[in-house]
């Protein structure tokens, strides 16, 4: 496992050994690095898109991309590679911590007494304990593209909804399934609720319409028009949009994103949320159940009486394309 630290947002991470040499992204702040070949007599880099040029050999049918290193360094990549480029991940150093602990405290445990060992073995996990509230609130199995339910990504939808999704670079090949999930659930919602959409990465928030609005008013094919001026690049950047979803003052918000901000801003969030008495339910694509923000998302949204939902892009494509069928 190789070892970096972004050279924008100064974030530990480690990426696997098979990257040496490559490129990857922050898991952090989506930063588009160098993987160094030797990471022992190098660092990471960040790249800086210059003009673009004409590939060369197999790949001359698509416009490839030139980035240089603040070294003087020059990367040419495809559009694939520069959007598929791999994650790199925060150190799980923590979590092998949590783990060794947690192997000591069952051998105390198991040296308490009897009455300790049967505590254990019969007390359901918090993962079914989790599992049963999850259930109640999100049936992974239930097509949101095709129910008429009330509903946001499968997640329950409130009176005052806004959602806010994620459009950096780490979305650039889910944003348009999102987009088509956005307009599929606003014909759930029916006149009585209000919604409204926010768009958020690094550049300046985009939201529509202006205000929450009753679903019933709000133009789908103008929505499906608007839309298509937004596209995913950047870097994530989350706080100007929530700024704009407080002062909605609505019930409900709900966050669709593949690189959640880290855990202090998930319970910063949370503390404001529920003094505004506002419940949070998070999408998180291609979620990794060992990632630390994560598990703090998932504690967030708790928080505040709503729910964290991970969710495989591969499942959320395939129940875009069984809806096409229909």
């Amino acid at each position: 496992m190789i070892e970096l630290t972004c050279p924008k947002c100064k974030s530990p991470l480690e990426i696997d050994d098979g990257f040496r040499g490559g490129v990857c992204r922050c898991f952090s702040c989506g930063t588009l690095m160098t993987v160094p070949d030797e990471p022992a007599a190098g660092r990471a880099e960040s790249l800086t898109e210059s003009a673009p040029i004409q590939m060369q050999g197999p790949a001359a049918v698509e416009r490839g991309r030139t980035f240089t290193t603040r070294s003087g360094k020059t990367v040419q990549l495809s559009s694939k590679q520069t959007s598929m480029a791999p994650v790199a991940r925060r150190p799980r150093k923590s979590v092998r911590v949590a783990v060794t602990a947690a192997v000591l405290a069952v051998a105390v445990l198991l040296m308490a007494g009897v009455g300790v060992l049967a505590y254990v073995l019969f007390r359901p996990p918090p993962a079914a304990e989790q599992a049963d509230a999850y259930a109640d609130l999100f049936d992974i199995e239930q097509n949101p593209f095709t129910w008429t339910e009330p509903n946001f990504m499968g997640l329950p939808a409130g009176k005052a909804n806004v959602m806010l999704i994620d459009s950096s670079a780490a979305m650039r090949h889910h944003l348009d399934i999102v987009k088509a999930a956005v307009l599929a659930s606003l014909a759930t919602l029916g006149p009585d609720r209000k919604a409204q959409v926010i768009f958020w990465s690094e550049e300046q928030p985009w939201a529509y319409p202006d205000q929450m609005t009753p679903a019933g008013n709000i133009d789908r094919q103008s929505l499906r028009t608007a839309m298509a001026q937004v596209s995913a690049s950047g870097a994530p950047a989350p706080e100007p949009a929530l700024a704009i979803a407080l002062e909605q003052q609505p019930e409900q918000i709900t966050i669709v994103a593949r690189a959640l901000p880290n855990a202090e801003q998930a319970t910063a969030l949370a503390d404001r949320l529920k003094r505004s008495k506002v419940r949070l339910f998070v999408v998180h694509l291609d979620a990794v159940e060992t990632d630390p923000d994560a598990a703090a998302w998932n504690k967030a949204a708790k928080a505040t009486g709503g729910v964290y939902a991970g969710l495989n892009s591969a499942r959320l494509r395939r129940w875009y394309e069984e809806s096409l069928d229909q």
